[in-house]
């Protein structure tokens, strides 16, 4: 069953993003940085 995220699901969410850009920024570094967050608590 896939539920709506909630406001406890934001540190777990921001865990999977920052998984995401290290990825992206294994494979091509010269486009993404190494650390940094897309979105911001409030707008989760």
């Amino acid at each position: 069953m896939i539920r709506r995220a909630r406001k406890e699901d934001i540190p777990g969410i921001n865990h999977l993003l920052a998984q995401v850009l290290l990825v992206h920024y294994n494979v091509r570094p010269d486009l993404f940085k190494e650390k940094g967050q897309k979105y911001t608590e409030e707008e989760l």
